[in-house]
This record gives C-alpha cells, structure tokens and sequence, in this order.
C-alpha cells in the first residue's frame, strides 16, 4: 500500500498527512467513472482554459502556489483527500500543503493522480468530489476556477 511508504508514514507520525477510510477513495473512483469528465484521450480530466487553472509548481515558489490555489473555487475547502487508487486508503492533508508538496505525497505513484477538495466540518472530514484536482505526475496542478 502506497500509505506503508517511508515518507508518507513520516508524514502521519507528523500528523500533516490522517488516513482516509479505503471506501472514499472507492467512493472518489466511482465519481471518476464518469466519461463526461475525460478529455477525448481519456487520460486527462476535460480542463477548458475559461473554467481551469494550471499551476506549474517547478516555475512558481510555494507563496506564489498558495496565492494561485486561493484564486480557485478550491480555496473553498480546507484539506485534499489524496487518493491513490480505489482499493486502498488515502490521506486527508491540509489543501496548501498537500497541493504544494503533491510531488512528495504521489512519489512512487507514477503517472497522473487525481485527488479532491475536503471541508472539515464538524469534526469529521467531508470530501467535495467536484472539487478534483489533476496532478501531471511531474510539475503541475490542474484545478477549477
């Protein structure tokens, strides 16, 4: 499991990273089943230049990515549920450092990864499946407006 990593165990001891139930990520899969959200590739989420954001966090410092991710409807939630496939368990992490440090949380996790917004309410974490966010797999962030 891609929770059982050194690095991402250090961030739970830390308490920046809290394990997220295995039935939200299959919950955030099924969402994901939906074909009207694909691109015509079927690789990549449909993003329009009018209703998205790219954040390229190799080009920007982590204040000008917070200042981004706080200009998207995003900003709105304040933690991302990281998933990492349908049948494990995923993370809740706070919404700037989980996005900003998106690298270090889908090392080892090759390819594209796709994660959404969670408001903590209540005491009890609330995941916003409209509220996805796509990580490249290398230097950036695809969010909605």
């Amino acid at each position: 499991m891609y929770i059982e990593a050194p690095h991402i165990k250090e961030y739970i001891e830390a308490g920046r990273a809290v394990v997220a139930d295995q039935s939200l990520c299959k919950r955030f899969g099924k969402y994901m089943d939906d074909p009207n959200l694909w691109d015509a590739s079927g690789n990549h989420l449909e993003w329009s230049d009018e209703t998205s954001l790219t954040i390229n966090l190799a080009r920007v410092g982590d204040d000008q990515a917070g200042v981004l991710i706080d200009t998207s409807s995003i900003s709105s939630c304040s933690h991302v549920l990281m998933v990492y496939s349908p049948n494990q368990p995923g993370l809740f992490v706070d919404l700037h450092f989980g996005l900003i440090k998106v690298h270090n949380f889908y090392w080892k996790a090759p390819g594209p990864r796709f994660m959404c917004g969670v408001r903590y309410e209540g005491g009890r974490y609330k995941p916003d499946f409209e509220q996805t966010v796509e990580f490249d797999g290398v230097d950036s962030i695809f969010l909605r407006r």
